[in-house]
């Protein structure tokens, strides 16, 4: 993680160029267009050159389960932050346009090929109604459409322990969005589904197996003020991630004579689902902006987890200058599975197994954030960020050996340069 890749110069920027063409070929292909109108296309891009630093021993600082390694101490980390992204929008007449998005970033897997992170036709007859089909992104909390692009953002990066946490956000499938003017401002209600995508590195790489993503926002703003709600869900009906422990724990549950092992071994369900919920608030009126967002989850795989998370961000504009303060909580428990195996030697490494596990994705941590946003030029920021991290359990930050850390405070300094193109 000390060496920026390559692939975020202009070989990725080619790359990602191409891909989107050729999608766009066949996209286009499918919408007829008037003879009258002539197409009008833009390309654009953005990207984050990131710098990472901390000095707390045993702890590896990562901004997402979606990345499979962190920040070691002592060193100066390049990958955390740093993307490139190119975007073609192309209006194809009066109704119909498309949208191809490619983001070169670390991901799950380690490497840094370019992934389309949007690809989509929009039909739009009106100002009040909206339909999108193709590769989307699930619209979850404030912002949620332009995760990935750090420029947008006042802080370094997004509700860590809200968007860190989310690593299946994309899905092919349809959108639909109905405006409605209502008292001073007007609202939105989107519904949304499709197969989803995305893989993640807890303990190793996860990729999702086939599975459904549901969802529906409602938002409602005036010119200083937005509200929203959100209620989404990820269903994997044949999720075999864990059938190999529930082979081993039925193994020893008859051979030891063990029924807490086979009951075990019964929990454990060949589906997943994942649900999430959450509001959220922003507001800006002259140098002056908040944003809160209050989430919950509730993961319906072995052993079954439930939690909440919440972030808040404070910022007061000073000429080119913004400086703000953060502060994220998440706590994430999971439904109390015992299982007693007796000491035996041919059994350590189950027992291992079994609570890495039940553990994997048990949460209880904070972070308190101060820094400065720096207008450096158009479209370019500059910003400083200080995280003060505290976990008695992690399931975000590793530790040396690549496990989840426990009872650990960092300082973690974070220096960027956003840029839009």
């Amino acid at each position: 993680m000390d060496k920026l890749p390559v692939s975020l110069c202009l070989t990725t920027r080619r790359r990602l160029l191409l891909a989107c063409g050729v999608l766009f070929a066949s996209m286009t292909a499918a919408v007829a267009e008037p003879a009258d109108e002539a197409a009008q296309w833009r390309v654009s891009g953005f990207g984050t050159l990131g710098l990472v630093y901390h000095d707390e021993d045993n702890f590896r600082f990562r901004r997402s389960i979606e990345q499979p390694d962190g920040v070691k101490n002592g060193t100066l980390g390049t990958g955390v932050d740093s993307s490139a992204g190119l975007q073609i929008d192309g209006q194809l007449n009066q109704d119909w346009s498309v949208m191809a998005q490619g983001v070169s970033r670390q991901r799950a897997d380690g490497d840094w090929d370019p992934s389309l992170t949007w690809g989509f036709v929009k039909y739009a007859p009106n100002d009040d109604f909206v339909l999108r089909f193709g590769r989307l992104g699930m619209d979850l909390y404030l912002d949620g459409d332009s995760r990935h692009v750090g420029y947008t953002f006042t802080t370094v990066r997004p509700a860590p322990l809200i968007y860190g946490l989310i690593a299946f956000d994309t899905y092919d499938g349809a959108e639909l969005s109905v405006r409605h003017d209502l008292g001073p401002g007007q609202s939105w209600l989107k519904v949304y589904g499709g197969r989803s995508r995305g893989d993640s590195a807890l303990l190793s790489y996860y990729k999702l197996p086939r599975a459904t993503t549901l969802g529906t926002t409602y938002e409602w703003s005036t010119h200083e003020l937005m509200l929203s709600a959100t209620l989404a869900q990820i269903h994997a009906r044949e999720d075999d991630a864990f059938s190999s422990l529930a082979s081993s724990l039925r193994s020893v549950g008859s051979t030891y004579g063990i029924a807490q092992a086979s009951e075990r071994a019964d929990d454990i369900r060949g589906t997943s689902r994942i649900r999430f919920g959450g509001v959220a608030a922003s507001w800006e009126r002259g140098p002056y902006s908040l944003k809160g967002v209050v989430a919950w989850l509730d993961y319906q795989a072995f052993p079954d987890y439930h939690g909440w998370m919440s972030d808040y961000t404070a910022a007061y504009r000073i000429g080119k200058w913004k400086p703000f303060v953060s502060y994220s909580r998440s706590i994430i428990k999971a439904v109390d599975r015992p299982l007693a195996l007796p000491s035996v030697a041919a059994l350590a490494p189950l027992a291992t197994r079994y609570q890495q596990v039940v553990g994997r994705l048990r949460d209880d941590e904070y972070t308190f954030g101060l820094g400065v946003r720096y207008e450096l030029a158009r479209n370019t920021a500059l910003k400083f960020q200080l995280d003060h991290i505290k976990a008695k359990r992690s399931l975000m930050q590793l530790d040396d050996d690549g496990q989840q850390t426990r009872d650990s405070r960092a300082n973690v300094f974070t220096v960027t340069l956003d840029y839009v193109f």
